[in-house]
C-alpha cells in the first residue's frame, strides 16, 4: 500500500511539472539528442508488458518452450490450457513493471526540474542535488550510532547492509561536488568566509558518507568507492588540461584516493577480504548460482521468464543450496538477462549505456561549471553502482534504483 501511494504522487508530480502554465512550448520541446533515449524508454516497459500478454498455447511452444512446458504442468492433469502469457509469474511482473513506470517517471521528473534550475543568471542545477546529501547524511548517521552501539554492520533503514552502502556510495560525490562549486571563485573576487564554511560543512557531510560506506563492511562497496572518487577525480583534473599535465593529476588523485581510503578502511572490513567465514554467501556459491542461471538464460534465451520471476523459475536449476530459497542471482545483468531475454536485456544495456554517455558529455561540455561538476558526481554514482550490481541485486532494491533514476535525470539535463 505505501508503494502504491509512493506511486501515485510520483505521477502527480511528474503531471504537474510537464502541465505548469508558465513553461512555454519550447521549453518542453524534447532536445533532438534526447530522441534516441525516450525512444529506448518507451520500447523497455513496452517489452514488459509484452510478457504479460496471453498467447495461445501452440505460439508459445514456438517462441518458449520452456514457459509452455511450465504452463502445461501448472494446471491440473486433463485441463486444457489455451493460453498463458510469456512471464512465468504475471502478478509479479505486472509490480515490476509499475516500478519501473515510477523509475522512468522519476528521471524525466529530475531532469526537468534540473533543467529549469539550470534556466537563467544563477544556474543553480545543483539544488537538484541537495535532498540525495541530506538523506546520505542521515542514513549514515543512523548506520554510524548502529554500529557504534554493538551492530555488526551499519544499515541504516535497510534491512542488507550491501545495499545500504550502494545508497551511500552513489550519494557520496554530491556533497565533494558541492563543495567545489563552493570553493570557485568569480573572477578575481576573493573568497567569502561563508562560502569557505559552507564547503567546509559539505566535506564534513561528505566525510559522514564514507564513513557509514566504509562502517556497513561491504567489501564490494570499499571497491566501489575507490571507483567512484576515481572517476569523480578525473573528470575534474583532466577537463580542458594539457594532456601531459591531465596524466600528472590523474596519477596524483588516484595516489591520493587509494592513500585515504587505505588509511581509513577499518580493520574488520580488512579482515573479511582475508576470510569469508562471517558471509553466508561465499564467492564460491555466488559463481554457482551464476553458473546455474546461464542455464536458465539458455532454456529462456530471446523473451525471457518475465521481470521478476527470477524466485519462481529458478528454483528448477537450484542445486548450489538446495535448501534456501534463492530469490537473486547476486548479479543484476544475468537476473536481468533471465527475466527480460536478449532484446530485453539488449534495450536495457542500451538505455543505461547510452545515459552514461549523455552524463559524461554533460560532465565536459555542460554551460555552467556547476551542471559539470554536479554531472561528474552523476557519474561516478552510477558507475559505483553499475560495480556493486555485479555481485548483488540493488537494481531489485526500490530506493537504490530511484536513486540512480535521480541521479541520471540530474546528469543527462545539462547534455544539451
Amino acid at each position: 500500500m505505501e508503494w502504491n501511494r509512493c506511486l501515485i504522487g510520483i505521477c502527480i508530480l511528474s503531471s504537474l511539472i510537464w502541465l505548469d502554465p508558465r513553461e512555454s512550448r519550447e521549453s518542453k520541446a524534447t532536445p533532438s539528442g534526447d530522441r534516441a533515449l525516450s525512444l529506448l524508454l518507451v520500447m523497455l516497459p513496452l517489452w514488459v508488458g509484452l510478457q504479460l500478454v496471453p498467447l495461445p498455447l501452440p505460439l508459445l511452444r514456438v517462441i518458449s518452450p520452456a514457459r509452455a512446458a511450465l504452463a502445461a504442468v501448472a494446471f491440473p492433469s486433463g485441463t486444457t490450457v489455451g493460453q498463458a502469457p510469456l512471464s512465468a509469474t504475471p502478478s509479479l511482473t505486472m509490480a515490476h513493471l509499475l516500478r519501473l513506470l515510477s523509475f522512468i517517471c522519476v528521471f524525466y521528473l529530475i531532469r526537468e526540474l534540473t533543467r529549469r534550475l539550470n534556466r537563467g543568471p544563477n544556474r543553480n542545477a545543483w539544488l537538484a542535488a541537495v535532498p540525495i546529501i541530506l538523506i546520505a547524511a542521515s542514513e549514515a548517521a543512523l548506520g554510524l550510532v548502529q554500529y557504534f552501539r554493538g551492530a555488526v554492520h551499519a544499515t541504516g533503514t535497510w534491512v542488507n547492509s550491501n545495499h545500504y552502502s550502494s545508497f551511500l556510495q552513489m550519494s557520496l560525490p554530491f556533497p565533494l561536488a558541492l563543495a567545489a562549486i563552493a570553493l570557485r571563485r568569480k573572477g578575481t573576487a576573493p573568497l567569502s568566509i561563508d562560502r569557505a564554511l559552507l564547503a567546509c560543512g559539505l566535506i564534513a557531510i561528505a566525510v559522514l558518507i564514507f564513513a557509514g560506506a566504509l562502517y556497513s563492511m561491504s567489501r564490494m562497496g570499499l571497491a566501489a568507492i575507490v571507483l567512484s572518487l576515481l572517476t569523480l577525480a578525473t573528470l575534474w583534473v583532466t577537463r580542458r588540461s594539457p594532456e601531459r599535465k591531465a596524466a600528472a593529476r590523474v596519477v596524483l588523485s588516484a595516489s591520493a584516493v587509494f592513500a585515504v581510503v587505505i588509511v581509513s578502511t577499518p580493520g574488520t572490513l580488512l579482515a573479511r577480504f582475508a576470510s569469508s567465514d562471517q558471509d553466508p554467501l561465499t564467492g564460491e556459491i555466488r559463481f554457482r548460482i551464476w553458473h546455474e542461471t546461464l542455464r536458465l538464460i539458455t532454456d529462456y534465451p530471446v523473451f525471457g521468464s518475465g521481470l521478476g520471476s527470477y524466485a519462481s523459475v529458478f528454483q528448477k536449476y537450484s542445486v548450489s543450496a538446495p535448501m534456501f530459497l534463492v530469490d537473486f542471482a547476486h548479479n543484476d545483468y544475468l537476473q536481468l538477462m533471465a527475466e527480460l531475454g536478449v532484446i530485453g536485456f539488449a534495450i536495457a544495456a542500451a538505455t543505461a549505456l547510452l545515459i552514461l554517455i549523455r552524463i559524461l558529455k554533460s560532465a565536459y561540455n555542460a554551460g555552467s561549471s556547476a551542471q559539470r561538476m554536479v554531472s561528474a558526481a552523476c557519474a561516478a554514482g552510477l558507475l559505483a553502482l553499475l560495480l556493486d550490481s555485479s555481485v548483488d541485486f540493488d537494481f531489485y532494491i526500490p530506493a537504490n534504483a530511484m536513486l540512480a533514476a535521480w541521479l541520471a535525470g540530474i546528469g543527462t539535463a545539462g547534455a544539451e
